[in-house]
C-alpha cells in the first residue's frame, strides 16, 4: 500500500537545508505491535525547492530557476567557487522589484496594503520555476509588494546578518558607525542592501502618488532587513514565557 501526502515546509522547519540539498526527505518508521512483529515503513518525499527559505549566497549562484538546480551545499562559503559567475543579487529579488517599479510604483498605499494569498502563491511558483509573470500573473500590485516582504523575511540569513543585530541597533544613531558597519558586509549582502535601499528611495520619489512615507517604509522593511536569527527569536519567546 502506498500513501501520498502533500506537506508544507515552512521557513523555520528545515526549508534552508532542503533548498541547499543538505537534507533529504527520507526516513524509516518502525511500527511495533505488542506481542507481534515489527514493521519497517519507508517514508520518502520529493521536495520542491523554493527561493523562499533560501539564503542570498545560495540564490546568487544560479542564473537558472532554483527548481532546475540539483547541486548541494552551495550555502557553504568555502564552496562558492563555481564555473558560472555568481549574480550580484538574487534574480528573484530583481524580478519582483522590476515588476513593482515598472507597473505599480505609483499605486496608493504601496507596501501598506495586504496582498491576496492565492496571488502570492502564484508569484512564488513563477519565481521558483523561472516562468515569466506575463501573461500568467495579472493580480494586484499589492500582492507583488507583499511577496517582496515575505521573500526578505523568509531568508535563512537576513540581509543584515543576525550576528550583527545588536551591533546594528547600537550604531543606528550614528551615521559614521552605521556606514562603516554596512561597508563591512559580505559582498552579496551589501549588494542586496544597496539595491533595496535604492529602490525604496525611488518609491519615496513617487510618494506624491503612492502616499508612502519614509516612516511607513522603515516600519515595514526594518523588521525584515535586520532581525535576530530564528533560533534566537524562539529562545527569547521561551524565556518570556518562563518569566
Amino acid at each position: 500500500m502506498k500513501v501520498s501526502l502533500t506537506v508544507n515546509v515552512d521557513y523555520w522547519s528545515g526549508a534552508r537545508e532542503l533548498n541547499c540539498g543538505k537534507e533529504r526527505l527520507e526516513d524509516i518508521i518502525i511500527l511495533h505491535l505488542e506481542k507481534g512483529k515489527d514493521f519497517f515503513i519507508t517514508v520518502s518525499g520529493i521536495y520542491l525547492k523554493s527561493c523562499f527559505g533560501s539564503s542570498l549566497n545560495h540564490l546568487v549562484q544560479f542564473s537558472t530557476p532554483i527548481r532546475d538546480n540539483n547541486t548541494t551545499d552551495k550555502d557553504d562559503s568555502s564552496s562558492l567557487l563555481t564555473t558560472t559567475p555568481k549574480l550580484s543579487i538574487p534574480k528573484e529579488l530583481w524580478r519582483i522589484v522590476d515588476y513593482i517599479y515598472k507597473r505599480g510604483i505609483d499605486t496608493k498605499n504601496l507596501f501598506m496594503t495586504d496582498g491576496v494569498e492565492s496571488e502570492i502563491n502564484l508569484i512564488r511558483e513563477l519565481l521558483d520555476t523561472g516562468t515569466p509573470f506575463d501573461p500568467l500573473y495579472s493580480g494586484s500590485i499589492h500582492s507583488m509588494a507583499h511577496c517582496l516582504i515575505r521573500f526578505l523575511k523568509s531568508l535563512s540569513e537576513p540581509v543584515i546578518p543576525s550576528h550583527l543585530y545588536r551591533q546594528t541597533l547600537e550604531s543606528s544613531k550614528y551615521y559614521s558607525q552605521s556606514k562603516q558597519l554596512m561597508a563591512g558586509l559580505e559582498e552579496t549582502h551589501y549588494n542586496t542592501f544597496y539595491y533595496i535601499v535604492a529602490f525604496l528611495r525611488e518609491v519615496l520619489v513617487h510618494s506624491g502618488k503612492n502616499k508612502t512615507t519614509g516612516a511607513n517604509l522603515g516600519y515595514v522593511f526594518g523588521d525584515v532587513l535586520i532581525r535576530q536569527g530564528y533560533e534566537q527569536e524562539e529562545n527569547e519567546v521561551v524565556l518570556r514565557k518562563k518569566a
